[in-house]
């Protein structure tokens, strides 16, 4: 598993700790919105088995979306709450 945290600032990531504890570096990602790297993560973690389950805001869930869809990801692939 791999979790990108999107959050307004890393003070805003509930249960970071925890995360950092649980999942190796490489699968531990926090972005803030002074860090527009999203596409950038989204590419590096990305294969063409993942399967991405979305949650958050309208905004935030259509961005990546449009991201997978510019990247050829597969729809089936894509969870959204």
């Amino acid at each position: 598993a791999t979790l990108i945290h999107c959050v307004p600032a890393e003070s805003h990531a509930a249960f970071a700790t925890q995360f950092r504890t649980i999942l190796p570096r490489n699968q531990y990602y926090i972005l803030t919105q002074s860090k527009h790297l999203l596409k950038g993560t989204i590419e590096k973690v990305l294969t063409s088995n993942t399967q991405v389950y979305l949650c958050g805001s309208d905004a935030f869930m259509d961005r990546v979306t449009e991201h997978l869809t510019q990247l050829g990801h597969p729809p089936s692939q894509l969870h959204i709450e």
